[in-house]
């Protein structure tokens, strides 16, 4: 009977000999640092946001490291802003690595953020009350009658709008923080 090989001792068989190109080198160690940047990134923002554990983390790594991570992380962080949820933790990141040369930019985004949210409190309460309207005209009133937004198409074109009016104010936030 014979012998049965595992997939690893497989593979070995069959590599024997062979080299890795240092573009495959490369190429790993592109992957492994992308790999680690995306912990890096997920393990801060389930820390809610944990200065110390970033600036550990950017200490840790070999200079020629250091600004590739910070730009990927910076990236990332960018690409994670959410003007109707709270960026706290995000804007620390960002501040944790760009230091407090970037806090004016920080500022534009605070406020910008807040004009979204009232300007989506604004909208929401008008489209409520049209669904309000809509609900005494066929005889549902009531205290307890609370229209819900979500899914109503009227709900989904007024926040299509708001993310195209601050869309672009957001984008030319984030040149600026990516840039400075």
């Amino acid at each position: 009977m014979g012998e049965i090989k595992s997939t690893w001792d497989i593979v070995m068989e069959k590599t024997k000999g062979m080299e890795i190109t240092s573009r495959d080198k490369e190429r790993i160690k592109r992957e492994e640092l992308t790999s680690e940047i995306h912990t890096i990134f997920h393990r801060y923002m389930d820390a809610q946001g944990n200065q110390e554990y970033l600036k550990k983390e950017l200490e840790g790594l070999r200079v020629e490291e250091r600004e590739v991570v910070k730009r990927e992380l910076l990236l990332q962080l960018l690409d994670a802003i959410d003007l109707s949820k709270d960026n706290g933790e995000i804007i620390t990141g960002i501040e944790t690595m760009k230091g407090k040369a970037v806090a004016k930019i920080l500022e534009k985004l605070h406020l910008l953020a807040s004009e979204y949210k009232a300007s989506r409190d604004t909208r929401a309460r008008e489209i409520e009350e049209v669904f309000r309207r809509r609900l005494t005209a066929m005889g549902i009133s009531g205290s307890a009658v609370q229209p819900t937004l979500d899914g109503k198409r009227e709900w989904i074109e007024a926040m299509e709008g708001l993310q195209r009016d601050y869309g672009d104010r957001l984008e030319a936030l984030k040149e600026e923080l990516l840039n400075s």
